[in-house]
Parts: C-alpha cells; sequence; structure tokens
C-alpha cells in the first residue's frame, strides 16, 4: 500500500478521463486538468481544496454561459482571480486595490447619491 502522504491523489472524486467528466466543456477541462496539476506539485489543505470546486463549478457556469450566450464576464472574473490564488500568485485582497484611483473616482462619479431630503414643494402664486 502506497503512503498516503507521498501519493497524490484527484481532489475530485468525478474525475475520470484525463482529469475531466464525461460531457464537460472546453474550459472546464482545461480547468480541472490545471487544477489537478496544481494539486500534484503543492497538495491542497482544505481551504484550497474549497476554492478549487468554486473554480470547477465557476468554469461549468462559464461554459453554460458560452453555449447560452450569456455575460460570463463577471465568472470569469472571479476564476482567474480564484486560480491564481490557488497557485499562489496573488493574495486574498480586494478587486478594488487594482484599480487605479482615478479609473475608481470616475465610478464613483456614476454611483447612485445617498438618501437626500425632498425639495419642498410650493404652490405657484395665484394671479
Amino acid at each position: 500500500m502506497a503512503d498516503q502522504a507521498t501519493e497524490t491523489l484527484s481532489i475530485f472524486d468525478d474525475v475520470s478521463r484525463e482529469g475531466a467528466r464525461f460531457g464537460a466543456g472546453p474550459l472546464e477541462a482545461r480547468t480541472t486538468s490545471e487544477i489537478e496539476a496544481m494539486n500534484a506539485v503543492d497538495p491542497f489543505d482544505s481551504a484550497r481544496r474549497m476554492k478549487a470546486q468554486i473554480c470547477l463549478s465557476l468554469a461549468q457556469n462559464i461554459d453554460a454561459g458560452n453555449r447560452k450566450g450569456r455575460a460570463i464576464a463577471a465568472e470569469t472574473e472571479r476564476l482567474v482571480l480564484f486560480l491564481d490564488q490557488l497557485g499562489g500568485n496573488t493574495t486574498d485582497t480586494d478587486l478594488d486595490e487594482s484599480i487605479p484611483s482615478d479609473v475608481r473616482e470616475l465610478f464613483d462619479l456614476g454611483s447612485v447619491p445617498g438618501a437626500h431630503d425632498a425639495a419642498e414643494v410650493r404652490d405657484a402664486p395665484e394671479p
């Protein structure tokens, strides 16, 4: 029996055929193989396993969105962020920190104003 500390097991129970399940979309298959490669180099702890599962779910949603013609930008951004975190390329930071301050000010200009007092309504003067 192989020593479990040195043996690298698949982190997905339902994974088959070169790391991707039957019927997986192209991004899901690629994401699965990338995650398996990361896990082989540096085995995941429970937190990284959870992020890996989230990455797989995001890839499935992106593939489904592509098939149906939906917008996938938000899911793609999150997938890239989580994959970078899994690979150790970034830290757990807020996405807004990567936005330059002048661009952030433009976003703030377009934001919805807070609650304010209603304007006083006056009747028109009678002639």
